[in-house]
């Protein structure tokens, strides 16, 4: 059994096996946020569960805030088990899809004579959230959380003891309200206009939904930046997180933003937001002929920071050539081989709040 951070210890988790993520975050005393999810295979839940089943807690009782960045496929699986079980938590979702175009879309695909293949696997989890929060929203009168620039959605101040002050606020960055208009008008560009012409719903772009996080503790900054992209538009993506928050304290730690891909970069996030030299995270992206980051993507990052770690190695860093006569005898033999290799990635960052700040830093499943 894994050792469960201290009442007084941030701890930052990032999983990724290279197609999905999830963000774990000890704000302290037991109370825990999780921002989007990807699955275990070996236990078949959550990655979030998993985890913190291993240090021994609860995930019912400690989660106090679920964070829904967006419902793209790769960021959602697992989701709406977490939503359905953690009946207390807080739950966060884009003022993007809180739209009636959207529930609208969410509806017309949630229908049970139609080919599964038709629906792409976020909105199949979307569907099922939205489903267990109207329900309670019927039964008890709560509310989700809808996320839009400059809004806090956690914060408290706790005293551990006589010698330790706590002080925490997580607040959302993004969407802006033109990022709420223009995800409208992308819902009502895929909308069907007659049954027939059904189709498997597939990722938008630019990401308009996706919900950047700022979490400030004691003097410790993290900016979270989800799968925000950069746009030709001052008053949406990151040039409106930007000009918005110029004024705001630098964050140390830095979630790197849509697999470090070039569409989410911009120069003036590492000037204006972070730390010189921030701690980076990444998880990589991998689908069809799609892998990311790629090689220009790290050396751009490089350019940055000289810390900064991925959850896996990008795909086509893997393919290292085999010994020529390995390759002779594959190859003669007539042998296919496949590699599988779906278990997250892990990379946990810890500090004792009352100390002076230099992490802990662990890696699992080939992080690094």
């Amino acid at each position: 059994m894994k050792q469960a951070p201290k009442l007084n210890e941030f701890e930052i988790s990032i999983f990724g096996p290279g197609y999905g993520e999830c963000i774990l975050i000890h704000l302290c005393n037991n109370e825990w946020v999780v921002i989007d999810s990807c699955f275990n295979p070996e236990t078949n839940e959550p990655i979030a569960f998993s985890y913190l089943k291993s240090l021994n807690l609860v995930p019912e009782d400690v989660i106090k805030l679920i964070v829904i960045s967006h419902w793209h496929d790769d960021h959602i699986k697992g989701l709406s088990n977490i939503v359905e079980d953690c009946e207390s938590s807080d739950v966060c979702i884009s003022s993007a899809i809180h739209h009636k175009h959207f529930y609208s879309l969410v509806k017309l695909y949630d229908n049970k004579s139609f080919m599964s293949s038709r629906l792409s696997s976020g909105l199949e989890e979307i569907s099922s959230i939205l489903k267990t929060l109207e329900s309670r929203k019927k039964q008890r009168n709560i509310f989700p959380l809808y996320a839009l620039e400059h809004r806090d959605l956690m914060g408290s101040t706790l005293n551990l003891n006589s010698k330790v002050n706590i002080s925490y606020k997580v607040t959302s960055l993004s969407p802006s309200d033109k990022s709420v208009d223009e995800s409208i008008n992308q819902i009502a560009k895929i909308f069907p206009t007659k049954l027939s012409s059904l189709r498997r719903v597939t990722a938008t772009s630019p990401n308009h939904y996706s919900i950047v996080l700022r979490i400030v503790i004691n003097k410790l900054s993290i900016l979270l930046g989800a799968d925000l992209e950069q746009t030709d538009d001052s008053e949406t993506g990151w040039d409106k997180v930007l000009r918005t928050n110029n004024a705001a304290r630098k964050s140390l730690i830095f979630k790197v933003p849509h697999h470090g891909s070039k569409s989410s970069h911009n120069s003036e996030i590492w000037n204006k937001l972070l730390e010189p030299s921030p701690i980076s995270l990444l998880t990589p992206f991998t689908l069809g002929g799609t892998h990311l980051p790629t090689k220009s993507d790290i050396s751009r990052i490089l350019d940055f920071t000289t810390q900064a770690y991925i959850t896996k190695p990008p795909e086509w860093a893997k393919n290292i050539p085999r010994d020529k006569t390995v390759e002779k005898t594959i190859k003669e033999a007539s042998i296919t081989i496949k590699k599988y290799d779906v278990n997250p990635g892990h990379i946990s960052l810890r500090y004792i709040l009352d100390s002076v700040y230099s992490p802990r830093i662990s890696f699992g499943n080939d992080a690094c």
